[in-house]
């Protein structure tokens, strides 16, 4: 059971469009995922930017830059809970 199952795809498809519009830089990146509190809400987030990532078959530098970086503030955020 995971927030795509509970919100439904509709509302997940529409939070898309809602990131797309609003996340235009790394860091606007990184607050997002400093913001998200869910469990299930990261594994989505990371399950995307993963996805992405590795959509033309290799990460590059900057790829994995803000994956390392996404990881470290999930990590910080679950020690501190």
């Amino acid at each position: 059971h995971g927030i795509a199952d509970e919100i439904g795809a509709e509302d997940v498809m529409s939070a898309l469009m809602r990131a797309r519009a609003t996340v235009r830089s790394h860091q606007d990146l990184l607050d997002a995922a400093a913001r998200s509190e869910r469990e299930e809400a990261r594994e989505l987030m990371r399950t995307l930017l993963f996805d992405l990532a590795q959509a033309d078959g290799e990460r590059n530098a900057a790829e994995r830059r803000i994956l390392d970086a996404v990881t470290r503030i999930w990590a910080r955020a679950s020690a501190a809970d």
